[in-house]
């Protein structure tokens, strides 16, 4: 049985390349090990032949390294204003811990989520996709979307819902303060700005 280094699920059989319960990576797929046959044995021996020593090298002279260069003092420059330490959004899970929302579209899933899950009783990790939904800026405005995009390769097995509307495979829906999402009717994370 392998373990799984992402969610330590123990029980995935020794052939699994992706973890049975939270279908993360286990191992590469393996190649076959090419085989190497050795030569056969000389039919004779060879005559040794004896080279005489080498010419004695002098000594190689030490030379003391030059003195390490003074540090430049380094410039620490002041934090950001309060009103740009958090530039995008986030999304807020129901135990407050959260996920920084970057400007380029990226997939919130299973993995994700996994460490939340785990705390749920009675909850299945795998109601959650791989892939759950989209969620992406332009131009300031932030979108939800679950379904084929760029970075996501089909919809949700189990429906993603925004404010209590499915929007599974409706396209991109724009995303206000405190809008909730909520994937499979298991999880609710809420956006902020």
């Amino acid at each position: 049985m392998l373990n799984c280094p992402i969610c330590s699920f123990s029980e995935n059989p020794d052939d699994s390349v992706y973890c049975t319960e939270c279908g993360g990576k286990i191992a590469e797929e393996s190649q076959p090990e090419p085989q190497v046959v050795a030569p056969p044995p000389p039919a004779q021996p060879e005559p040794q032949v004896v080279a005489p020593p080498p010419p004695a090298q002098p000594e190689p002279q030490v030379v003391a390294p030059p003195p390490p260069a003074q540090p430049e003092p380094q410039v620490v420059a002041p934090p950001p204003p309060a009103d740009l330490q958090n530039p995008g959004g986030i999304l807020v899970l129901p135990d407050n811990s959260n996920i920084q929302v970057e400007t380029a579209p990226k997939t919130i899933g299973r993995m994700e989520l996994i460490n939340y899950l785990k705390t749920l009783q009675g909850v299945d990790p795998m109601t959650i996709s791989r892939q759950h939904f989209t969620i992406s800026q332009e131009n300031n405005t932030y979108y939800v979307e679950d379904g084929n995009t760029v970075v996501q390769d089909k919809a949700s097995s189990n429906r993603t819902f925004l404010n209590g509307v499915d929007i599974t495979d409706k396209g991109q829906q724009e995303l206000k303060n405190d809008d909730v999402i909520d994937l499979a009717n298991t999880v609710k994370l809420t956006f902020r700005l």
